[in-house]
């Protein structure tokens, strides 16, 4: 096979250079490939947020609901934006999965501190249930997305 080079049979050297270049050409693409910080910081503020809205009176119960969920989706939406990627963490097997545990322990915990704050009253649950699902889901989305990366570039860890 011919490639561009004088019409030359590649040499080990020049495949050792093409080879090479792909590797820093997929590593390069990879880094683009990350969401931002302030992309998971906004998400996680969305999570915190909608923990927080069940200590509100109704009408502020909705428009807080209304506004994480707009939020969330306008940030779905501006991801391939973003990143110049249309693949999602969800779409690999490695980052679906720390996605999931996720999703799990987010339920868990938002049942649990709704269901206190509601037959407690304290409002510190729901305050403590909120900071923790902030910060857990700010670490566990950049532990996604570092597995959605390594994925991404072809290596496995």
């Amino acid at each position: 096979m011919e490639n561009s080079r004088n019409h030359q049979p590649p040499t080990s050297d020049s495949a050792a250079e093409d080879l090479a270049f792909l590797r820093t050409d997929g590593a390069r693409a990879a880094a683009s490939a990350a969401a931002p910080l302030w992309y998971h910081i906004l998400q996680s503020a969305c999570v915190a947020g909608f923990l927080l809205a069940f200590s509100l009176p109704t009408s502020w119960f909705i428009t807080v609901i209304c506004a994480a969920a707009v939020l969330y989706t306008v940030l779905g939406f501006l991801r391939p934006r973003l990143t110049h990627v249309q693949a999602s963490p969800w779409e690999r097997g490695a980052s679906r999965r720390i996605g999931l545990q996720l999703l799990a322990t987010l339920i868990c915990l938002g049942v649990a501190g709704v269901w206190l704050y509601t037959i407690s009253g304290q409002l510190w649950i729901l305050i403590a249930s909120a900071t923790l699902a902030l910060v857990l889901t700010l670490v566990m989305s950049q532990r996604m997305e570092k597995a959605f990366i390594t994925s991404y570039n072809g290596t496995r860890r």
